[in-house]
């Protein structure tokens, strides 16, 4: 037995990882990290807390000395975060007759298809949601928010899914951890939230403990951030943009030999239709483009990425059932460099769904098949020499966005493709969903390249 005082005191035990999955989860759902500022006054209010509750009762010891679970995914760190964390606060809360238990996000919530997450309770009401990504895959530590925007934009998809969560359950309160590093978030109004800097499990002044168990006080105690009648959720994604370009371009009646805006007509087109067809078009209620499906790469409810032929072309088409902000950036990129980019893969055509029995409606995005693997699965076993073409092409691809406005927001080594050919090895830079619009401001650092090869190598 222990004081719950040392119990919560305690740095979290020190974890094993071997192998284990390449990528964390991830959200589509668009937040703009201009939104986000220091918490500065976040540990002095965890220590007033803490010091505030009786904390002297007996507990029983919940640590080993070396935990000898081996961890690999998500749902194993989510039980280890449950054991070392989770288990410890709640022992403590008891014992200072504070009615704060944790639970799994189902446990509070009606019957629902959302991802299993773990959440603060108080009397069975949801208080907080505390979303889990892995350590190995989401580098939190790299992402100290500060002056700069641009610090925390790889965070941008894991802070959107964190953010929809306090919204739908009308939460001020919100923690995203990888149990080697974890943030708290605060919102202190519509479009304005205050983050911490990371809290490292070594830290002891305050720990993560006591810091999460003060964060749930608060969470119990201020229970629910009511919204501004006129608020729209597009105000939260305001710097992302989602309105293409007004004039003619290289999407815009791609496959059609003439068009007549006078008379609304446009020259009949010819296709094979089979049930693996997808006919899409414009801003016209009829389809002026196909493509053949050859197989689903990966489907969700919102979104499919598809291999696919485009007039006999290997091709990937990205199926959308609202936004499609890559569409939107490679248009840009098209205008701006019509020949292309070795590191990018060319767009053949884009534009909105009319007929499909495997993606009924929203937006698609045809761009060339490109030959590579993603990065994570290589990256070991490639040449310094290599290596250095990697990252030399990753540079010149992000210096493009930058360019054209644009902080990549979801980067990663598994969104770098390499194929390793020793006359011809190519790099190719994927997946720009998730972005961050610079709009005339200068961003002084590249986040990107953090999250795609780790705070040493850059």
């Amino acid at each position: 037995m222990e004081t719950a005082s040392d119990l919560l005191a305690r740095p979290l035990p020190i974890l094993t990882q071997e192998n284990g999955t390449y990528h964390a989860s991830n959200s589509r759902t668009i937040i703009s990290v201009r939104l986000f500022d220091e918490w500065t006054s976040f540990k002095d209010e965890v220590c007033h807390t803490i010091q505030n509750i009786d904390l002297d009762g007996l507990v029983p010891r919940t640590d080993v000395i070396g935990d000898t679970y081996v961890v690999g995914s998500e749902l194993g760190l989510t039980g280890r975060f449950d054991k070392h964390v989770y288990d410890a606060v709640s022992l403590a809360c008891k014992s200072a007759g504070l009615a704060l238990q944790f639970g799994d996000q189902q446990a509070a919530l009606p019957p629902t298809e959302v991802i299993p997450n773990v959440v603060l309770l108080q009397t069975g009401q949801y208080r907080k949601p505390i979303p889990l990504k892995t350590f190995w895959t989401v580098s939190v530590d790299a992402c100290q928010i500060g002056p700069h925007w641009s610090s925390i934009n790889p965070l941008q998809a894991h802070l959107g899914q964190l953010v929809e969560q306090m919204r739908d359950n009308k939460t001020v309160y919100g923690i995203l951890s990888t149990y080697t590093h974890t943030v708290f978030l605060k919102r202190v109004a519509d479009c304005r939230f205050q983050m911490t800097k990371p809290i490292p499990q070594a830290a002891t002044r305050p720990s993560v403990r006591q810091c999460i168990m003060a964060a749930a006080i608060l969470a119990a105690e201020d229970t629910e951030y009511l919204e501004s009648p006129d608020f729209d959720i597009r105000m939260l994604q305001d710097h992302t943009g989602h309105q293409a370009s007004a004039r003619d371009s290289f999407y815009r009646y791609h496959s059609t030999s003439t068009t007549s805006a006078a008379n609304n007509q446009i020259s009949p087109q010819r296709f094979n239709v089979s049930t693996q067809t997808i006919f899409f078009g414009n801003s016209e209620p009829f389809a002026i483009d196909s493509v053949e499906v050859i197989k689903s790469i990966r489907a969700t409810k919102r979104k499919e990425i598809i291999e696919a032929l485009w007039h006999g072309q290997p091709a990937v088409a990205k199926c959308w059932t609202t936004y499609w902000n890559e569409a939107i950036t490679y248009q840009i990129l098209h205008e701006k460099h019509p020949e292309g980019y070795s590191f990018f893969p060319s767009p053949y055509a884009a534009g909105v769904i009319r007929c499909s029995s495997l993606f009924p409606y929203g937006y698609i995005l045809v761009l060339a098949k490109v030959k590579g693997e993603p990065l994570h699965r290589k990256w070991a076993g490639i040449s310094t020499q290599h290596k250095e073409f990697i990252y030399q092409q990753v540079s010149a691809a992000i210096d493009v966005l930058r360019a054209i406005g644009i902080v990549w927001a979801d980067p990663g080594p598994h969104n770098v493709l390499w194929h390793e050919d020793e006359n011809e090895p190519s790099v190719s830079v994927v997946d720009f969903e998730c972005l961050e619009l610079c709009n005339g401001e200068e961003v002084p650092w590249r986040p990107e390249m953090t999250a795609i090869f780790g705070h040493d190598a850059v």
